[in-house]
């Protein structure tokens, strides 16, 4: 009888384990479409205009096109700031911080008091390149996606989405975030 209780209970919190449960949006990344995407929303005093020059001259930003109510651009290559998310030395932090840049097209959407960020077609690019190098190009799903299930891998909620998710929010940060993402 005592047996039988433990075998269930060990069985209950197997099943019912977060690495076993499917992984759900964090950190501001949500799957769209089977793609990864980074998302999130600003309170800002700042005018429209003011957020676009302050795009033109942070210097993270190429292909920088002004719509009506929203922004484009690329993000050609950023170094990703493990040391900022408090990873103290480059051997704690995950391999790809420490040897790709991020690429990504960039959106910035306005309201009144507020800008909604969205990243996609996030990559990876090597740091240094020998020969062919479109070949060490990797999506961010390959990383974050489980090809089985679709849903987010368990392990990219590691410091993996931590180092990304400070280093979008240290570029894309222009005033102060909103308390929820509610658009």
């Amino acid at each position: 009888m005592i047996k039988t209780f433990i075998f269930t209970l060990f069985g209950s919190i197997l099943l019912n384990s977060p690495s076993n449960s499917p992984a759900t949006a964090t950190d501001h990344f949500s799957i769209s479409n089977k793609h990864v995407i980074w998302q999130k929303v600003f309170e800002t005093p700042l005018s429209k205009k003011e957020i676009i020059q302050n795009i033109r001259y942070s210097g993270h930003f190429n292909d920088i096109t002004v719509h009506d109510g929203y922004v484009t651009a690329q993000i050609p290559m950023l170094s990703l700031d493990f040391r900022g998310y408090e990873i103290s030395t480059e051997r704690t932090a995950p391999t790809f911080s420490r040897t790709h840049f991020i690429q990504s097209y960039l959106i910035i959407d306005f309201k009144e008091n507020r800008y909604r960020v969205t990243l996609k077609s996030i990559r990876l690019m090597p740091r240094q390149v020998t020969g062919d190098d479109s070949e060490m190009i990797i999506d961010l799903e390959f990383i974050a996606i489980n090809p089985n299930n679709g849903q987010f891998n368990q392990r990219f909620f590691n410091r993996r989405s931590k180092v990304l998710n400070h280093t979008f929010e240290q570029v894309t940060d222009f005033t102060s975030a909103v308390s929820d993402d509610d658009w």
